[in-house]
């Protein structure tokens, strides 16, 4: 066992990689010119390592409250994914629309900063 049961250790190196993967879509590639299937890579990536926290939360917090709280635990967890899936695309959208890429980039960045954070000082 690589992180001997530590869930923290690798939320932290996938939120560490998924910025990294940002910061390769950012405004300095942008001044590189990043190609189209250079950038579609580094999405990618960066959805990988947001995927793979995503899924240990998934299947470790309904495992960590035992077999008794485990459906209440799932059901109240996608319940507030699609709450915030829907006000994420809402907000993104309206970013977007009146900042450009680079709005939607750096609240990705601050967003996956704040999540480092949180795991880090949990």
């Amino acid at each position: 066992a690589i992180f001997r049961g530590d869930r923290r250790k690798p939320l932290l190196l996938f939120s560490l990689a998924q910025a990294c993967a940002l910061i390769a879509l950012g405004p300095l590639p942008e001044a590189l010119a990043l190609t189209a299937p250079t950038a579609c890579v580094i999405i990618a990536v960066a959805c990988f390592f947001a995927l793979g926290n995503y899924s240990l939360l998934c299947y470790g917090v309904p495992t960590d409250l035992g077999e008794r709280l485990a459906g209440v635990a799932t059901g109240t967890m996608t319940c507030c994914q699609y709450l915030v899936s829907g006000l994420g695309g809402v907000i993104l959208g309206a970013l977007v629309s009146h900042g450009g890429f680079s709005s939607w980039w750096l609240s990705m960045e601050i967003a996956t900063a704040l999540q480092f954070l949180a795991i880090l000082l949990l």
